[in-house]
């Protein structure tokens, strides 16, 4: 991602190197605790005593953040508390498959092929937190998050970084890469988080009921923005896991033509005269690779509502104009069924279903609400799997 780049509902860009918020100009010390059931560590940067105090709200939600997901022992648990004084600064908290580097603002992959090349991003994506995104082999992988507690008497947001928080992890790539099958959100409530090519960033996809969404949180509007996507469907019906030790075409953001060749066999495109209102013989319909010449040759024919979505996907928007219509003979189409493709789509598409934190599995998350600034329960309850750290956030 080009460096300047805003990416997703934050007004920060993407920066090749990390940002420095202010108070860090009171930077005396920098903190490196290993965890001996955890092999991530925490890393945190204080000011010298009285130099800056934070407020104690903000590390307390700091303390059962870094408590339910890295789960210290008891005594690192004592020692943890202690470094996390009123004069803290930072915290650095990395996501499995990554550790703290020995330097401030810097974290490194358990597992690297020299040979393979990377590059890091950095984003602020609201104005308490900071994105580490590890690139490699063209996929993003969140490598960790830098919180940086208010100071006393300004405005919190608890509430607010909770939510960012469970979005942010909930909607990562893991890494080693990994089946999204066998992660948890998936399994459990069918959510997960993908790269969304429409939109050009990381989405977390609730894919229940009839309906499929994906969604963003809007830090400024303490709100979830959840839509209707295309691409997101499509990959949700045609998601195949390619194991990259096995593969090396493996590319995180598989969403081509192949990814709607159901069974190993190319879709047929249902096509009709506009001048007769009939389907043309099956012997005619083209296949989904065929389909764009075809329409070119037959500037008389449409591509028919049945078959629309293939089609899109296969033309990437060309031929808009050319998706269903209104033949006089719809063959073998109920009529509840004809939409009229050119016709904007949440003007014809049936309304959405209420989606709600349980179908996201964020359950407690009250994003309507303004974010308070004093809460003490904001990060009450996540559920990690026996196999990684941070499978899941089941609440925040």
């Amino acid at each position: 991602m080009p460096d300047g780049k805003k990416s997703g509902p934050t007004d920060h860009p993407v920066t090749k190197e990390p940002h420095s918020p202010s108070i860090l100009k009171h930077m005396d010390i920098f903190q490196i605790m290993p965890l001996n059931r955890n092999p991530r560590h925490v890393g945190v940067c204080a000011a010298k005593p009285g130099t800056a105090r934070v407020s104690m709200t903000a590390l307390d939600f700091v303390w059962r953040l870094l408590k339910k997901n890295l789960r210290p022992s008891p005594k690192e648990s004592e020692r943890l508390l202690l470094m996390l004084s009123p004069n803290t600064l930072a915290v650095g908290f990395p996501l499995p498959g990554f550790t703290i580097g020995p330097d401030f603002h810097e974290f490194m992959p358990k597992v690297t092929n020299p040979d393979e090349p990377f590059y890091w991003t950095y984003q602020m994506i609201s104005d308490n937190i900071q994105s580490f995104t590890f690139h490699c082999k063209g996929v993003d992988f969140l490598a960790g998050l830098y919180y940086y507690p208010p100071r006393k008497g300004h405005n919190l947001w608890i509430d607010n970084d909770c939510c960012l928080f469970a979005y942010t992890i909930t909607a990562r790539e893991h890494y080693p890469p990994k089946n999204r099958n066998l992660i948890m959100s998936k399994i459990q409530n069918n959510v997960y988080g993908r790269y969304c090519n429409r939109v050009g960033r990381r989405v977390l996809v609730n894919g229940n009921g009839g309906y499929n969404v994906h969604c963003e949180y809007d830090y400024h509007s303490t709100t979830e923005r959840c839509v209707h996507c295309l691409e997101c469907l499509v990959d949700l019906h045609s998601y195949k896991w390619i194991d990259p030790d096995h593969d090396d075409r493996f590319v995180q953001r598989i969403l081509n033509l192949t990814c709607a060749y159901m069974e190993s066999e190319e879709p047929t495109i249902l096509v009709f005269d506009r001048t007769t209102g009939s389907l043309l013989d099956a012997s005619k319909w083209p296949k989904m690779t065929e389909i764009e010449e075809f329409l070119e040759a037959n500037p008389n024919c449409n591509v028919h509502i049945n078959s629309a979505l293939v089609a899109q996907i296969a033309l990437d928007g060309k031929f808009s104009d050319r998706m269903g219509g209104n033949p006089k003979f719809m063959e073998h189409v109920a009529e509840a069924n004809l939409i009229d493709m050119r016709t904007p789509r949440e003007l014809m598409a049936p309304p959405p279903p209420a989606i709600t934190f349980d179908d996201l599995g964020l359950a407690s998350l009250n994003l309507n609400a303004p974010a308070t600034s004093t809460s003490s329960e904001s990060f009450t309850q996540l559920n990690p799997s026996t196999s990684d750290d941070i499978e899941y956030i089941s609440d925040c």
